[in-house]
């Protein structure tokens, strides 16, 4: 009988703090209908059906909601941030203080705000008070033809545009990119890396083309972008057929030599190079972790565990190096555990856990 009073008091708290809950919910959640869903999740009409509500994702309790007015009935959604009605175009819920053409304003390619006359760019920092925005205009885009290519850069019919300025040496008929850094038209090759100015490289535009998302060639060389130390590489090649490159584009062969972050590995055989994983390489001679040869790892028995960890008939290592106390036969990774082990001990990061 004290058991089913428990549950049935349990079952009515639990009631209770639900009703709460969702009171609480509703007090503070000001979001009705999404205005248009397919163009944007941040905009919402307000439930009490006078005003409208920007709310990123519709995430108002993490990441907040501003309420603001404009004209219901003529109210559009453009994109994620941008929206306009009959008198006033809005970026998320500030009203745009530069005077643009309202029934020709859109934007394209998700964030370019334009109308008939212009192409615009977005300042923030144009009103102290913080309740307007204002759009500045590229000089000399042609909204008609006007293209968004990356974050960086844009082309129109006329010009080449770098960071919404005008790129005079570049142009634009067959401006485009190779990879994540380079760039190519039929006037040069260039290297673009971010706050620095665009660098022409000796790469022919003819014959350049992506190896990777850091890496390219053209003819007679391989140019490796090093995007951590902010440094350009270039190695000569004779044969292209050599030509190859890692997964995470540290690790590259041209013609008999093999390098690992643009330096050469020595004394390699470049013919029986062969990729393992996580670092790892073999030729037939020996097993190698990045640049260094491992002495006394058997490289016809050797085979990869999981993540860093490998092992041949003697030893196993971790990121080449050999992990004294480990038992070679019994050493395996738990997938129910997630964990690697041997009969002995578990490990993390190579070590033996405490």
């Amino acid at each position: 009988m004290l058991k089913k009073i428990v549950m049935g008091f349990a079952i009515v708290v639990v009631a209770v703090i639900c009703l709460v809950g969702y009171g609480v919910y509703r007090l503070f959640n000001q979001l009705g209908d999404p205005v248009n869903e397919e163009k944007s999740d941040a905009y919402y009409y307000a439930t009490d059906g006078n005003s409208l509500v920007y709310s990123p994702m519709g995430n108002w309790f993490e990441l907040g909601k501003t309420s603001f007015q404009a004209d219901l009935p003529s109210f559009e959604v453009l994109s994620k941030s941008y929206a306009k009605d009959k008198n006033n175009a809005y970026h998320m819920y500030r009203t745009i203080k530069t005077a643009v053409d309202i029934p020709s304003f859109t934007v394209k390619f998700d964030n370019v705000p334009m109308d008939k006359n212009h192409v615009y760019s977005l300042q923030t920092n144009c009103d102290t008070a913080q309740t307007k925005v204002c759009l500045q205009i590229i000089k000399g885009a042609d909204p008609k033809t006007f293209k968004k290519l990356d974050f960086a850069f844009s082309i129109d019919k006329q010009h080449v545009y770098y960071n919404d300025t005008i790129a005079p040496a570049l142009d634009p008929k067959t401006f485009s990119s190779v990879n994540d850094y380079f760039y190519k038209d039929k006037l040069g090759v260039y290297l673009h890396q971010i706050n620095k100015p665009l660098q022409k490289i000796a790469a022919n535009p003819e014959n350049t083309q992506m190896l990777s998302s850091t890496i390219i060639r053209d003819a007679q060389s391989i140019y490796m972008f090093l995007s951590y130390g902010r440094e350009l590489i270039v190695i000569p090649f004779t044969d292209s057929s050599s030509i190859l490159v890692g997964p995470d584009s540290q690790f590259l062969r041209a013609d008999e030599h093999i390098y690992y972050k643009g330096k050469v590995v020595p004394n390699v055989d470049a013919e029986s190079f062969q990729l393992v994983s996580k670092g790892y390489f073999i030729d037939k001679n020996s097993v190698y972790f990045q640049d260094q040869r491992i002495e006394k790892a058997d490289v016809s028995t050797f085979t990869m565990i999981k993540y860093q960890y490998g092992k041949d008939k003697n030893h196993v290592f971790f990121e080449g190096k050999i992990m004294e106390n480990a038992d070679v036969n019994s050493f395996r990774y738990n997938k129910e555990k997630l964990q690697f082990e041997d009969k002995n001990h578990i490990y993390r990061w190579g070590k033996p856990k405490s």
